[in-house]
């Protein structure tokens, strides 16, 4: 067993705790988190680690339980509704333990994945100071990696955060890579955060001539998005001998990402399209 006992009718708090330890150990407590593929991560991945998380859950249970989950087939769903009959039948107890106080307990500044929890929870709210405080006090987080395997820079710039980019950018070179061998401006590239762009490629300019595993620089990544302002900045600083064809398919891949969408186009994404191709002298 991976659990010190199976679910029962009586003993689901104690194996909560236990299971959510197992999960977390084994970096499967994501599939449990969600029910979608995260940004960045290969689908047929998540998928084996969304049957993983399952059937760690599934061997877990007592045949009166794992028969409340038999034909369930995710992980989250599987989780969540064993947590709801639980509920249900013992409303004196409550919502089980948060999976934030029992690693609290268990000494979570040791474990990243929580302090994944904590720090993206302070970007998302913006807050410079509890971002920062966390790195002076948790030196070795600047090697930090979310659950999907983004930085903490790369982070701050999906969510358009540019006064924690600023930040983060004190102690973190902006050349920094993810797992797929993108920048930080490869992200604000992507989800069309302008002013993010402008202040990476201020602090770096070699930023827009990097590639990532699919061999797509910033400007290819923000045009094939459709992202307007940002792609005209980009394509205004990425040097123009890198777009030559004798010098690689930079050049191709960017009037690809122009064309991908307007066979179906309708006029109002046709004019969007033709509006960026006016303002590039390709």
């Amino acid at each position: 067993m991976i659990v010190p006992e199976l679910l029962a009718s009586d003993n689901y708090k104690r194996w909560n705790i236990c299971m959510k330890s197992y999960l977390v150990s084994q970096d499967l407590w994501d599939a449990v988190l969600h029910s979608w593929t995260p940004v960045g991560v290969d689908t047929k991945e998540w998928i084996k680690k969304d049957a993983a998380a399952l059937h760690a859950i599934q061997i877990s249970c007592e045949p009166n339980k794992f028969d409340v989950i038999e034909e369930i087939t995710s992980a989250k769903t599987a989780w969540d509704t064993l947590k709801q009959k639980h509920i249900e039948k013992h409303p004196e107890d409550g919502p089980p333990p948060s999976l934030i106080d029992f690693l609290k307990e268990q000494g979570y500044q040791t474990m990243e994945k929580p302090q994944s929890l904590i720090v993206q929870n302070a970007i998302d709210k913006g807050d410079v100071d509890a971002v920062m405080d966390f790195f002076k006090r948790n030196p070795p987080a600047e090697n930090l990696r979310f659950w999907t395997g983004y930085p903490s820079l790369h982070y701050a710039a999906i969510v358009g955060k540019l006064n924690i980019v600023k930040a983060l950018l004190e102690c973190t070179p902006a050349v920094e890579k993810d797992p797929w061998d993108n920048t930080a401006l490869a992200y604000a590239a992507e989800f069309g955060n302008t002013d993010i762009a402008k202040y990476l490629v201020s602090k770096d300019s070699s930023l827009v001539s990097m590639v990532n595993r699919d061999g797509a620089t910033p400007v290819v990544q923000a045009c094939g998005q459709g992202h307007k302002e940002v792609t005209n900045f980009l394509y205004s600083e990425t040097p123009f001998e890198m777009l030559l064809c004798k010098n690689g398919k930079q050049g191709s891949e960017l009037l690809q990402s122009f064309g991908w969408i307007r066979p179906n186009a309708n006029s109002i994404q046709q004019w969007k399209w033709a509006n960026i191709l006016a303002t590039m002298d390709l």
